[in-house]
């Protein structure tokens, strides 16, 4: 167990004339914002998946098919390339 504590990292930020701003902290990348009932923003790290990505967590056969041709290229189905027609 960490016996480190975490310190947030402040920092005054100033809107431009479209309402926008810059934060420079946290270590992420995307964050859902809440604004909370007394004006207050709340960040929270977020992941965002793709549609097939959804499905593919939704089936875990599939999940599990994917994980053996990512293992073992042998396993992959084979397909032709679509050729050029002149």
């Amino acid at each position: 167990m960490s016996t480190e504590q975490h310190h947030p990292e402040e920092q005054l930020i100033e809107l431009d004339s479209r309402r926008r701003t810059t934060i420079r902290l946290g270590h992420h990348h995307r964050y859902r914002v809440t604004e909370l009932p007394d004006g207050s923003l709340l960040l929270e790290p977020v992941f965002v998946l793709t549609e097939d990505e959804i499905v593919l967590h939704a089936h875990p056969e599939l999940k599990a098919r994917m994980g053996r041709s990512m293992r073992d290229p042998a396993a992959r189905t084979k397909r032709k390339r679509p050729t050029s027609k002149d």
